[in-house]
């Protein structure tokens, strides 16, 4: 079912795609469903939908950012690959270290403005998924 869902996330239906990220969210809480997401490279989907403009697919993605980060695989590709998750760690971590990264300022301004975005639930999932994401054993 997850393969089939990443695939529909290819479409400019912006209800649609607030309907699969809601399904997709709710499903990796199963931890089959971690997996198939790592496997189907759906952590690379779901990095480009951070560029989306609805606020509910926001919320939705790094839901199930932070759902999939407690698989170790998961959590090691945000950690390393994934730009935007990797600056928030840098900023998150180490902002008074004055560590920056050439790669991601942009980045890094764009998950500033989740984490001090409008919409609480935004702000909290974005906290929370950073909390799973820079978990470290």
């Amino acid at each position: 079912m997850i393969v089939i869902l990443l695939k529909l996330l290819k479409t400019a239906d912006v209800e649609m795609i607030v309907a699969v990220t809601g399904a997709i969210m709710s499903l990796t809480t199963e931890v089959d469903a971690k997996k198939t997401i790592v496997r189907e490279n759906g952590m690379e989907i779901m990095k480009a939908l951070l560029d989306h403009i609805d606020e509910r697919v926001l919320v939705n993605v790094v839901q199930i950012m932070a759902n999939c980060a407690e698989d170790y695989r998961a959590r090691f590709m945000l950690q390393t690959s994934l730009p935007q998750v990797s600056c928030c760690f840098i900023h998150f971590h180490a902002l008074f270290r004055n560590v920056h990264s050439p790669h991601c300022f942009s980045y890094h301004q764009q998950l500033n403005q989740f984490l001090e975005h409008s919409n609480e639930q935004l702000r909290e999932t974005t906290r929370r998924a950073i909390s799973v994401i820079t978990w470290r054993p």
